[in-house]
């Protein structure tokens, strides 16, 4: 019957509908990812960075040590 088609056709249009929402929600959680990955990386950066300051202001306070 028409009726039935009709509701195939909107029950169609509704699950198109949501999997183009959880296929924009994917994107979002992989570009999401990917930033924390590039902020885990700087992070890891400026620790290393870090690391090496306070190696060398040791270095040079040692110097300066009268024990």
């Amino acid at each position: 019957s028409m009726d039935r088609a009709r509701q195939i056709s909107s029950a169609a249009t509704q699950q198109a509908v949501g999997i183009t929402q959880i296929s924009e929600a994917m994107d979002n959680l992989v570009d999401t990812s990917k930033f924390n990955a590039d902020g885990a990386t700087e992070l890891e950066q400026t620790m290393e960075n870090l690391t090496s300051l306070a190696t060398e202001l040791q270095n040079g306070l040692a110097r300066f040590s009268t024990t």
